[in-house]
């Protein structure tokens, strides 16, 4: 049985392959801290895959097996690893960090000092807001980040000063 398969075919097939990891890399890029490398080896996938499909249509048509498609194929895994080793080398702090916008200041005082301003503040940013905020409104009204408001929320929401209906938190003033 004769293969309906070319040369010609594997050679831009794997250069397809080549641009589908280059890809990959670079929409991967921003994930990682340092994105650099992976630049880099996308750039010379791209390199490879470009001449490899011209390559594939100037040479002679010549069957082969179809079994060499999947060495064809082989370079769609090669983003794996260098996104496992790139997303690896970040320091783990920093990782941990990116999921909350403003480091944590953890000195009691400044803790504290923070809090009892919030206490204060929150009220008056909702007295300006007579339809009520979500949690994160009233975040980006105080420039802070909403995860440091539960607690004074909370507090404030046990001492009476505000309430919340759904989502949005009102000055208690307001009926």
């Amino acid at each position: 049985m004769e293969s309906i398969w070319s040369l010609n075919a594997f050679l831009i097939f794997t250069g397809l392959s080549f641009e589908i990891a280059s890809a990959w890399l670079l929409l991967s890029a921003n994930r990682v801290e340092s994105p650099g490398i992976l630049i880099r080896f996308a750039v010379v996938l791209l390199l490879v895959a470009i001449p490899l499909q011209i390559i594939g249509l100037l040479v002679p048509e010549l069957r082969i097996a179809s079994y060499w498609f999947v060495l064809g194929a082989l370079p769609l895994l090669l983003p794996a690893p260098l996104l496992y080793q790139a997303r690896q080398s970040q320091p783990t702090a920093t990782r941990s960090q990116s999921a909350i916008s403003p480091a944590v200041d953890v000195s009691t005082g400044d803790a504290q000092k923070d809090f009892h301003e919030q206490l204060m503040r929150i009220p008056a940013v909702l007295t300006k807001h007579p339809r009520g905020l979500t949690l994160v409104e009233i975040g980006r009204a105080m420039s802070v980040d909403w995860r440091r408001l539960t607690g004074a929320t909370n507090e404030l929401l046990r001492l009476n000063r505000i309430r919340k209906e759904g989502k949005r938190y009102f000055n208690q003033s307001r009926k």
